[in-house]
């Protein structure tokens, strides 16, 4: 019975190592497009999303539904900054770690671009009321864009081309304040998965006590 219970232990750390964490990305301005691609995004909790940035100038900014191309509660909500890169790719990403499925509303904070349709969401509602076609014309009568007073809610990493997968490896980066990320209550903050020389080393270290363990009780 013990001889079971560690080799399902085993198992299960071994499955736990070898499991990639989720990750969608978004290109902003991509050749030259006032547009996020995708601009609508089905997130599972726990999964990340990364926004790629293209050239001139775009960002990423919480808004909400109900007040389109201002910043989420007071400049509270996540913000990649304004990034300049020309119209090559920027060479930092930015990363949001989705802790629930309430709808997440962003749009691009440089003057003109929000209320130009620059808007997309993560998580959209089943009401056909809150659809994103109506943000968009709720956002082309808005008349200011506001942003947050700095970059805040997410990780920066370095870009990386690639497409859009349920595979692929989160960037990583230093951590920023824990911030809301829904158009109602709940809060989330940025922690894609990270690793080092030491994590790797108490892995192996851990593997190794299960493999010794496993032994000693078969004999």
């Amino acid at each position: 019975m013990l001889f079971c219970a560690t080799l399902l232990l085993f198992q299960s750390f071994i499955h736990a190592q070898s499991t990639p964490s989720a990750i969608q990305v978004v290109t902003v301005g991509q050749n030259g497009l006032l547009a996020y691609s995708p601009d609508t995004i089905t997130a599972a909790v726990g999964s990340n999303v990364e926004f790629q940035f293209y050239g001139p100038v775009h960002s990423v900014v919480q808004g909400s539904f109900d007040q389109p191309c201002s910043a989420y509660n007071n400049g509270t909500g996540f913000f990649g900054g304004l990034v300049t890169t020309g119209t090559a790719p920027n060479p930092k990403t930015f990363t949001l770690t989705i802790n629930d499925t309430t709808p997440i509303w962003f749009y691009c904070a440089y003057p003109g671009h929000c209320q130009a349709g620059m808007v997309g969401v993560i998580n959209p509602s089943s009401n056909t009321s809150e659809s994103l076609a109506i943000f968009k014309t709720n956002a082309a009568n808005t008349l200011n864009t506001t942003t947050p007073a700095q970059q805040q809610g997410g990780v920066f990493g370095p870009f990386i081309a690639t497409t859009n997968s349920s595979l692929a490896t989160p960037s990583t980066s230093s951590t920023s304040p824990t911030i809301a990320t829904s158009s109602t209550t709940s809060t989330t903050s940025a922690k894609p998965s990270t690793g080092n020389a030491s994590q790797r080393q108490g892995e192996f270290a851990v593997l190794g006590g299960l493999a010794i363990a496993a032994a000693v009780l078969i004999m």
